[in-house]
C-alpha cells in the first residue's frame, strides 16, 4: 500500500507501508494507491483514525509544521458472506478475507458489541491454536476475519461490556457444497454433505460433520471415536481431541434445571443441556425453535435450512433395502451409505450421537447408526428424526422419536 508525494517541480517521492512522504512547505498533492486486495478509506490527522480530512486518493496537503503527519487509511477488500442473507452458520470456501453483518437470520441487529473472538476451532495436525481463521476483527456492524487454507469449523462470538456472549455464528471452511447439491425424489434439494462436515467423501473420516441439539443454532463437535458411556469422565474426550478451545471454555453439560432456558443456551454455545431422563433441553419445550420457515434458531447458512422428516425417500421398520440407495459403505473412517436419484449421488454418513441424557453428553454410535433431525413432528410432540443404520442398504425408521436433549446430525435443505 504505497503513498506519492510531489512538491509540483516534477519529483516524486515514494514510500511504502509507512506511508511517509516529503513534502514541500507550501503544500503538496499526496496520491494513495491502494496495494492488490485492499481499498483506500481516506486521509485522516491522526493513526488512530478517527478525524477522516479526505476521502478522495488524491489530496493536496498543506503541512502545520515541519513534522506534521498525515495519515492515509487501507483496508483489506472483504468478500461479505450474507449476501444472500443472514444466518447463523456461513460457508466459507477458499482461503481470503471475509466479513458478515452482525445480525441474526431476521434481520435484526445484535446490539451492544464490545468485541469479537473465537470460541473454538477445529484441531489441525495437533495444533493447539486456531490455524483456520485470523485477524478477527469488527466494526461498522460487521465481523471481518481472514480465511487460511485449512478446512473445518469454528465458533465465532459477539461480546458486551461484560464479557458476555451476546450471538455466536458457525464458520464452516469446506469445498463448497452447494456445488453439489441434489433434487431429491420429493423434490427438496439437499446440500451434498452434512452440516460442518468437511467433504461428502464416502468413508472419510471428515465426512460425519458436527451435532446439534433439536432447536439450538450452535454445533457440538462429535468425535473421531466412541466415549465410553460406563466409565467416568470419558465425557467429550473425543470433542477436545479433534477442537481447540479459546481460554477458559469448554465442552461440557449442564443438568440444572434454571439454566435451561434460551438465554443460557445462548450466552453457553459450548455447554450441552441435559435432562436425566432423555426429555427437552428447554425447561419448557419450543417446537417453534426450527421451521419450515427459516428460523432466528436454524443453524444452516443463507438458503437453506432443517428439512422435513418427507423429503421423498421410503422409509421402513422391517430393515428391508430401500429404493435409491445404491451403495452401502461399511469400511474406512466413516460408514454410511449413499442414495441415488436421477443419476446424482449423495453419502450419508453414519455419524453417531451425543447422550443428552444420564449419558452425561457422551459421543456413542459412530459407523453404527447415522441421526438425522428433522423439523417434523411426532403425535406426542417429540421431533422427528430418521435413523440410517449398519444393517445393509435400508433407511431404518421414519417416525423415530428422540427428544431435544440428545445432538445429532442435520443436513441442510433448500428453502
Amino acid at each position: 500500500r504505497d503513498v506519492l508525494g510531489s512538491r509540483g517541480l516534477g519529483d516524486v517521492y515514494k514510500r511504502q507501508r509507512n506511508h511517509v512522504v516529503m513534502c514541500h512547505e507550501m503544500g503538496c498533492t499526496l496520491v494513495a494507491l491502494p496495494a492488490a486486495g485492499y481499498r483506500f478509506e481516506g486521509w485522516y490527522t491522526t493513526d488512530g483514525y478517527t478525524q477522516r480530512l479526505s476521502s478522495s486518493t488524491t489530496y493536496l496537503y498543506t503541512p502545520a509544521s515541519n513534522d506534521a503527519s498525515i495519515f492515509p487509511k487501507f483496508t483489506a477488500n472483504t468478500r461479505p458472506l450474507d449476501d444472500e442473507g443472514t444466518a447463523n452458520c456461513y460457508i466459507v470456501p477458499a482461503p481470503g478475507q471475509y466479513s458478515f453483518a452482525t445480525r441474526k437470520v431476521s434481520g435484526s441487529e445484535v446490539t451492544g458489541i464490545a468485541r469479537v473472538d473465537w470460541i473454538w476451532a477445529t484441531r489441525v495436525e495437533g495444533s493447539e491454536t486456531n490455524e483456520l481463521i485470523s485477524d478477527l476483527s469488527y466494526g461498522n456492524g460487521r465481523i471481518s476475519f481472514t480465511a487460511s487454507t485449512r478446512k473445518g469449523n469454528v465458533l465465532v462470538a459477539a461480546f458486551n461490556d461484560a464479557d458476555e456472549i451476546l450471538w455466536s455464528w458457525h464458520i464452516w471452511m469446506t469445498d463448497d457444497p452447494r456445488t453439489e447439491e441434489m433434487r431429491y425424489a420429493g423434490g427438496m434439494t439437499f446440500l451434498d454433505r452434512n452440516l460442518g462436515a468437511v467433504n461428502a467423501v464416502p468413508g472419510s473420516a471428515n465426512s460425519a460433520g458436527v451435532l446439534y441439539q433439536w432447536g439450538r443454532k450452535d454445533p457440538f463437535a462429535g468425535g473421531d471415536g466412541e466415549e465410553d458411556i460406563y466409565t467416568a469422565d470419558t465425557e467429550w474426550t473425543l470433542a477436545r481431541k479433534t477442537t481447540v478451545m479459546n481460554g477458559e471454555y469448554e465442552w461440557r453439560i449442564n443438568y440444572t434445571e434454571s439454566d435451561r432456558t434460551m438465554d443460557y443456551a445462548t450466552a453457553n454455545p459450548t455447554v450441552m443441556l441435559g435432562d436425566y431422563q432423555g426429555g427437552t433441553w428447554l425447561a419448557t419445550a419450543d417446537n417453534g425453535l426450527w421451521g419450515a420457515v427459516k428460523t432466528e434458531y436454524d443453524p444452516c447458512p443463507p438458503g437453506y435450512r432443517v428439512p422435513e422428516i418427507d423429503f421423498g425417500v421410503d422409509f421402513t421398520t422391517d430393515y428391508s433395502p430401500q429404493p435409491g440407495v445404491s451403495d452401502m459403505f461399511l469400511s474406512g473412517d466413516t460408514y454410511g451409505i449413499v442414495y441415488t436419484h436421477e443419476g446424482r449421488r449423495h453419502f450419508w454418513p453414519l455419524g453417531g450421537q451425543r447422550w443428552g441424557d444420564m449419558d452425561r453428553g457422551c459421543y456413542t454410535n459412530l459407523n453404527f447408526v447415522g441421526c438425522y433431525w428433522t423439523i417434523s413432528f411426532a403425535d406426542n410432540g417429540c421431533p422427528l428424526n430418521f435413523n440410517i443404520v449398519d444393517n445393509g442398504m435400508i433407511w431404518h425408521t421414519g417416525d423415530s422419536r428422540w427428544n431435544t436433549c440428545h445432538a445429532l446430525s442435520v443436513r441442510c435443505c433448500k428453502e
